[in-house]
């Protein structure tokens, strides 16, 4: 299950407390538990979107990545001793503007995906994201906070999952950037 929540700081403070209460107290010994691993989709990470059929530099309205993801987890045993493990993560996406951009802000999706290793995908939600590119504005950021809840079967752990990032993209788009993933068109990958 998939939960998106955009967090104030005092609200993230808070899930992180838990987090490492959850994961080093005074009675645990060892490391703690594998959190599930995080997978930027590399075809996915970067999408170009167009006006029109040109594919030049003018033609370009934004340009839009998947940029840096944060992340921690806690395992949860519930009282019939099934355990579930809350991942939560900061996902943040990166807008720039094009010469083609009449509109005053970027509108895309990204999706996030739960997998278990060797089966394939259990799991898959998109986000909206709508990243304000105003005035002078040329390059903006959101970050997203989530939630996602794995239970587990009895011998698993984080290291059984994977949670793959990516943005959605049309197969027009995903065409482009197998054809092209050296860089971007409009503006350096760094926010």
């Amino acid at each position: 299950m998939l939960f998106r929540r955009i967090a104030a700081a005092l609200a993230l403070s808070g899930i992180l407390s838990l987090g490492l209460a959850a994961c080093g107290g005074a009675d645990n010994r060892g490391p703690p538990p594998p959190c599930p691993r995080i997978v930027t989709v590399s075809d996915a990470a970067h999408l170009t979107r167009f006006q029109g059929p040109g594919r030049d530099v003018k033609d370009v309205q934004f340009e839009a990545q998947i940029g840096d993801i944060r992340s921690s987890c806690v395992y949860i045993v519930e009282s019939d001793n099934k355990t579930r493990i809350e991942t939560t993560m900061q996902v943040q996406t990166v807008a720039s503007r094009g010469p083609a951009m009449a509109a005053k802000s970027a509108q895309f999706q990204y999706f996030v995906a739960i997998a278990k290793i060797g089966t394939g995908p259990l799991a898959r939600q998109a986000f909206d994201v709508e990243i304000a590119l105003e005035g002078n504005d040329v390059r903006a950021q959101s970050v997203d906070e989530l939630t996602q809840t794995i239970p587990l079967q009895s011998g698993e752990n984080g290291d059984n999952y994977a949670i793959y990032v990516g943005l959605v993209l049309t197969p027009e788009e995903l065409k482009f950037n197998r054809a092209d993933s050296s860089s971007t068109i409009v503006a350096p990958s760094s926010p």
